[in-house]
């Protein structure tokens, strides 16, 4: 399972204006434009030498501190401004296809459309809020119901469980109290199938592939494992990422940290052994995984482990 409250420390340019450029020690020549001398947006520029340090997600990636970045420098001359739609999911770390992200960054205010090369700006309106990587960004939840619209079920599913999880930081919400919420939120498009999503959506998920595991269980008409139970063996308490606890099978998705880093290499084969120890079928799933092989793989462990059981009653 992955986890996503892990971040490291990058030093970032203050950024200046004319009315601000002496109160961070530079000159207000220092924050004109000239052809050597590009602003971040029009009329904000970087310090030449002062830095800051923030906190960076460790799965950030070269896209994430652009739209940072440059929403940053935008809100400092559009206080109202905030990161939505999209782009926001991107900054909070929500599963986001490819084909709906764009070069351009979402950016809603409270009082009028924004109109700047680079950012697309949506109709006015106020947004619940919160500060995050030092700029102002919408609610998880308001993302949802902004781009739900433009999302199928199945990518829906992906968004509401990393929402419900632990994948990129701690979990926002749950789906049982997300399939309470929704009827009391004001008309949005997408609603009918952000509800279809909340149904097939569980806590604790701890990645898109998980997920993706997941339905691809039910899909093939096996029954659906359960998420992330504890499983105690000889005193220790583990949380599988599926598991049918009646049949004692256990399965673990393994992104490429299981094979990179070596303690989480050496953790991996002392609870494989466990399992096995403790009579558990364990399967181990990995991106490279023919997933119809696997779904044989299963179903004949299921009907044997159904079988045994049948047998000694």
């Amino acid at each position: 399972m992955a986890t996503g409250d892990d971040f490291t420390v990058e030093w970032v340019p203050v950024l200046i204006t004319r009315a601000t450029a002496r109160q961070r020690g530079a000159s207000e020549s220092d924050a004109v434009t000239r052809p050597h001398r590009r602003p971040i947006v029009p009329g904000v520029h970087a310090h030449r030498t002062d830095e800051r340090p923030i906190a960076v997600p460790v799965w950030a990636g070269d896209e994430w501190r652009r739209i940072r970045a440059l929403t940053e420098a935008v809100q400092i001359v559009c206080p109202d401004a905030v990161l939505s739609h999209a782009s926001a999911a991107q900054l909070h770390g929500l599963p986001v296809p490819g084909r709906i992200r764009s070069s351009l960054i979402d950016i809603t205010s409270a009082r009028s459309q924004m109109r700047r090369p680079g950012f697309r700006g949506h109709r006015p309106q106020p947004l619940t809020t919160v500060r995050k990587h030092e700029v102002t960004v919408a609610h998880p939840l308001e993302v949802l119901r902004q781009f739900a619209g433009l999302l199928t079920i199945r990518e829906l599913v992906d968004v509401v469980d990393a929402l419900s999880g632990p994948w990129h930081g701690q979990a926002v919400t749950d789906p049982d109290t997300l399939a309470a919420q929704i009827p009391g939120w004001r008309r949005f498009q997408g609603r009918r199938k952000l509800e279809a999503a909340v149904r097939a959506s569980r806590a604790g998920v701890g990645s898109p592939r998980e997920t993706q595991l997941r339905l691809a269980i039910v899909d093939a008409g096996l029954p659906e494992p359960a998420v992330t139970t504890p499983v105690a063996i000889d005193g220790i308490t583990y949380h599988p990422d599926l598991a049918y606890l009646h049949e004692r099978i256990a399965i673990e998705y393994e992104g490429d940290h299981h094979r990179t880093q070596r303690r989480q290499w050496n953790l991996d084969i002392r609870r494989a052994q466990a399992f096995a120890n403790a009579g558990w079928v364990y399967l181990r799933v990995t991106r490279d995984t023919v997933m119809q092989e696997f779904l044989g793989d299963l179903a004949r462990h299921l009907h044997d482990r159904w079988r045994g059981r049948d047998l000694r009653q």
